[in-house]
């Protein structure tokens, strides 16, 4: 968080769902998780005004393993489209 009197800079993640039956790289088999969405953004008084750097990230309920997915599926999840995120989604 970076603060210049009223204006400030910060990083947000919000948790967007929970997904099941996702295969995770890591452990081998089909597992459960969360859907995260981390931003930075720009606020004045504490109100944020925009926000930049989206980036999607699922992760592992098992393992606690990290993958970034793609911007397009992680809006259409958050929008409440019905998206399958396959092996080759997860970086």
């Amino acid at each position: 968080m970076f603060f210049i009197g009223i204006l400030g800079i910060s990083n947000k993640q919000n948790k967007i769902k929970d997904l099941y039956n996702i295969y995770c790289k890591r452990c081998k088999e089909n597992v459960s998780g969360k859907l995260i969405k981390t931003f930075n953004y720009f606020h004045l008084f504490f109100i944020p005004l925009f926000k930049w750097d989206e980036k999607y990230y699922f992760i592992c309920n098992d393992c606690q393993g990290i993958y970034e997915i793609s911007k397009e599926k992680g809006r259409a999840i958050e929008h409440g489209n019905d998206v399958k995120i396959t092996y080759w989604d997860l970086n």
